[in-house]
């Protein structure tokens, strides 16, 4: 069985060590980097095209909205999962448009595994709130059109990126 293989690149040491030995302790998972500037990381990515990587906005080197958005073009078969201190702040919107599938709070282990089981899956991960955010915007730029309906689990959105699937409100306002 082939694993999967993982890129860290976090700036915080202490989560990036958490996220490393979250990687290793799993046999099906394989650590090919880690990085702490955003240049060793569009080497790692440009070796390692189909790998996941969990990175944060406190990387080091130039801006890490940018270096996604570079690596996504070049590299569309890596998915990219970002760590933010508030995921529903306005950063995540800027991650997501730069092509990272999943956001995560920091230190939130649970959400974390959540976010790579979806994102290993195909889906994309992050708080319903900010999916709806996101959505309503893509709608007023005529950008998105209604093909079917995500799922409501929790507090997260489940939306799939094989063929845009979007939240449909009930006359209650509920998914």
């Amino acid at each position: 069985m082939r694993k999967t293989r993982f890129i860290v690149a976090i700036g915080d040491a202490v989560l990036s060590a958490l996220i490393r030995s979250w990687v290793t302790e799993r046999p099906w998972l394989q650590l090919v980097g880690v990085c702490t500037a955003t240049d060793a990381l569009l080497r790692c990515a440009n070796r390692n095209t189909d790998a996941v990587l969990v990175t944060d906005a406190r990387l080091g080197g130039s801006c890490i909205i940018t270096t996604l958005a570079s690596m996504h073009l070049v590299n569309p078969g890596i998915r990219i999962v970002t760590v933010l201190e508030q995921p529903e702040g306005p950063q995540a919107a800027e991650v997501i448009r730069a092509g990272a599938m999943g956001i995560v709070a920091a230190y939130d282990m649970v959400g974390f595994q959540e976010a790579i089981v979806k994102v290993l899956r195909g889906d994309l991960a992050m708080r319903g709130d900010l999916a709806l955010r996101l959505m309503r915007a893509a709608y007023a730029n005529r950008i998105l059109t209604a093909k079917g309906c995500g799922t409501n689990t929790g507090n997260r959105l489940n939306v799939t990126n094989k063929g845009v699937r979007v939240p449909v409100l009930s006359t209650g306002g509920r998914l």
